[in-house]
């Protein structure tokens, strides 16, 4: 057996995950989600959970013996009204926290765990905490997405398994198409409510000049182009459906994923091609299964969409980039 991913590739595919569910967690997913991380960076982290009429005190996690305390807001939308909310939460919580917990366990630091979604902390952040800092003397800062994935690196490769979902990197290249997992994955793809766009002609295109556009990594591109081998089965699947197109069904619904991933990851993203083609096969793949067969017959999929430019970038004869839609 060839091993093809090496540790550098396994650690890259975590935060690649973990990266995309960063951008779409928000609110309540997005406060469970750090949780989640945190359990497992820190065992000396302790959580509280709201208790009637008296609530949480303000304080989402920390930790008694240290005196650090954890404020966690990830906003749905970035924009000027969620950056001055956020500027009044961190007041407004601390001065909760410091009423309800710091006779018990003195506040020592405060930190505020924010989903900037990787476009930045806003002054008005910073200007708040250094006002706390500045009146209590005690440390306060921001732990945004960026920070998020720093502690996400540390973890043991099981703790981002768990945390992330299951690892769907295997030694074995793609060597056939299952039809029992192919399938599973159409099932599971045709039972979502996509809403159906007009789609154009299916285009021929250069596959490897594609990966390159989209900026693919290695493991993605070398999936993709073993995939590509076995595309002609999945037309003769396709073809057996003589009463439902289910060739176009799949390509509305890739393609609506696809518009989705660039909504969630704008261009100006490091990485985004990596980031939207994770979002689709996360969205498609079927969560309860962990088989390799399954993982190879979705990239099979996936490989003959991405050629006939139901997802991701391409170019026209005239070298300009367009989007399938």
């Amino acid at each position: 057996m060839t091993t093809y991913y090496d540790e550098s590739a396994k650690r890259q595919f975590f935060l690649l995950k973990f990266k995309v569910m960063l951008l779409e967690s928000d609110g309540n997913a997005f406060e469970q989600f750090v949780r989640k991380l945190f359990r497992k960076y820190d065992p000396d982290i302790r959580f509280t959970k709201p208790q009637g009429s008296k609530g949480d005190g303000g304080n989402d996690m920390f930790k008694p013996l240290s005196g650090e305390y954890y404020q966690v807001y990830g906003p749905e939308f970035l924009s000027g009204t969620s950056i001055k909310k956020a500027a009044e939460k961190i007041i407004d919580d601390f001065d909760k926290i410091y009423r309800n917990w710091n006779m018990h366990y003195p506040i020592k630091s405060y930190y505020f765990v924010y989903n900037d979604k990787k476009k930045g902390v806003y002054p008005d952040i910073y200007v708040a905490l250094e006002k706390i800092k500045s009146k209590y003397n005690i440390k306060c800062d921001v732990i945004d997405s960026m920070k998020l994935e720093e502690i996400f690196d540390t973890l043991s490769e099981k703790d981002k398994g768990d945390l992330v979902g299951v690892l769907l990197l295997n030694d074995d290249i793609i060597k056939e198409l299952n039809f029992e997992a192919l399938s599973i994955v159409i099932k599971y793809m045709i039972c979502e409510d996509i809403v159906q766009q007009p789609l154009d002609k299916l285009k021929a295109i250069d596959f490897n000049e594609k990966i390159k556009i989209n900026g693919l990594s290695e493991e993605i591109s070398r999936n993709l182009n073993y995939a590509s081998y076995y595309i002609y089965s999945l037309e003769e699947y396709f073809n057996s459906f003589s009463s439902y197109d289910i060739r176009s069904r799949i390509g509305y619904i890739l393609n609506g994923y696809y518009q989705e991933s660039k909504e969630i990851i704008p261009d100006n993203e490091y990485d985004c091609g990596n980031l939207r083609f994770q979002y689709i096969f996360d969205k498609c793949y079927p969560k309860e299964e962990k088989s390799k067969a399954v993982k190879d017959a979705l990239y099979i999929v996936l490989s003959y969409y991405f050629e006939a430019c139901s997802i991701m970038e391409s170019k026209d004869e005239g070298g300009s980039y367009y989007a399938f839609s």
